[in-house]
């Protein structure tokens, strides 16, 4: 059976906010169709614990700038800071990597610099 009501108009004639024609054609296509019935109940169901919890209305302006987003496709800074996050994830693997590396195809050297890190921090110790 195709519906004539949809979930926007549901919300509106919870809310009260059609005239009393459309009013009346929900409230006769409500009667006749259990699965808008129970829809219905969801959502007095929302409502009401969106009552109780006391929600706050958002920033002026923050719903315009998160549309807008949403149009352009995303947060203009999102990618940058991902691709900025991602070069530091390759660079401490490359450091990281260079380091095993070194120690073990240069032992001695590697060896150097340890006792030369070591002198220096017990020269600051003192």
């Amino acid at each position: 059976m195709p519906h004539e009501v949809t979930p926007e108009d549901l919300s509106a004639y919870l809310d009260r906010e059609l005239d009393a024609a459309a009013l009346a054609g929900v409230a006769g296509h409500l009667a006749s169709c259990p699965e808008c019935a129970a829809l219905l109940q969801r959502l007095k169901g929302a409502s009401a614990a969106f009552k109780k919890h006391g929600l706050e209305p958002a920033p002026e302006g923050m719903v315009f700038r998160a549309l807008r987003a949403r149009r352009r496709g995303g947060e203009r800074g999102a990618p940058r800071r991902l691709g900025f996050a991602f070069a530091m994830a390759v660079i401490v693997v490359v450091v990281l990597a260079g380091g095993v590396a070194f120690k073990r195809f240069m032992p001695q050297v590697f060896e150097q610099i340890q006792g030369m890190i070591g002198k220096a921090a017990g020269s600051l110790g003192r």
